[in-house]
């Protein structure tokens, strides 16, 4: 955990900033990973590969300031790994209130080096406790939002936060894997990587299927973390990203067995969906990459 005055330090920094994103482009690699393709190259500075720290985490908000402020102002930073099991990311939260719903804005930058870079790129080697530094004009992100409860604050910073979880049963009971011969319970389904089983049926109901979403498994705009479901964007601007969610953030209400979605809300989903498209190419390592069309 972050100290309270750390936190504090680079939360006041985030709420000080201003200005537009530098021109980019939005990318997805062959992993499945979304990365903004900037003009220029920076330096991605080496951090540690254990829990990161102000001292890793400031330097890189500092840079990035520089390249995406619209991603970043007026949030803070999350001063803990969630999940546990991710590491070298960054989350930058802020609350979204809209007639009575909670919601998180969680946008996570991967602090890491995360390879493929050539020889020459490489500024500080790694070492068994640090990533390497490189030369990059690649920012590897991820944008969504989450339906909460509420966010949990001490010395009146956001520390963590409790979602609106799924109502059991609803999407899962008596769910099965086909390897499996009996029921599989709620935490269960939550502590496995593959919610394929459980996430089709919810992409059937908002209609996430051929023409509306052209991406088809490049990028999944809906999914399972938190034991909730997110709704992910490919957008480095947090005004652009609420600009759109508030026309459908009923859509989230799915989660609930009684939970109620207008059909304005589904049109407007799925008006958002049929915004993106894309153009097939390949990296300079000769890797499958989509450049990101909305």
């Amino acid at each position: 955990m972050i100290p309270t005055n750390d936190l504090q330090e680079m939360n006041s920094y985030l709420k000080t900033l201003t200005g537009k994103n530098v021109p980019h482009n939005v990318f997805v690699d062959n992993l499945h990973s979304p990365f903004l393709l900037l003009e220029e190259e920076y330096t991605l500075p080496p951090i540690s590969n254990m829990d990161l720290t102000k001292k890793d985490i400031f330097p890189y908000l500092q840079i990035l300031s520089k390249y995406i402020p619209e991603a970043m102002v007026d949030c803070s930073v999350l001063p803990m790994q969630k999940p546990k099991r991710e590491t070298g990311k960054i989350s930058l939260v802020r609350e979204i209130s809209l007639r009575g719903h909670n919601y998180l804005y969680i946008f996570k930058i991967d602090a890491a080096y995360l390879g493929g870079s050539p020889r020459d790129k490489v500024k500080v080697s790694a070492s068994q406790v640090m990533h390497p530094a490189i030369e990059t004009d690649r920012i590897y992100f991820s944008a969504r939002i989450v339906p909460i409860k509420n966010v949990i604050r001490a010395d009146g910073e956001i520390i963590d936060f409790e979602v609106q979880a799924f109502d059991k049963g609803l999407f899962f009971s008596e769910t099965e894997e086909p390897v499996s011969d009996r029921p599989r319970n709620f935490s269960e389904l939550f502590d496995e990587i593959d919610y394929s089983h459980i996430i089709e049926p919810i992409k059937i109901n908002l209609k996430i299927l051929q023409p509306n979403w052209v991406l088809g498994k490049i990028y999944e705009p809906v999914y399972i973390e938190y034991m909730t479901l997110s709704i992910r964007f490919l957008c480095a601007s947090y005004d652009i990203i609420l600009s759109h969610f508030s026309h459908f953030y009923e859509i989230l209400e799915i989660i609930h067995a009684n939970g109620s979605i207008s059909d304005i809300a589904r049109r407007n989903f799925i008006y958002w969906l049929a915004r993106h498209s894309f153009e097939r190419g390949t990296s300079p390592s000769g890797n499958m990459r989509w450049k990101i069309l909305s």
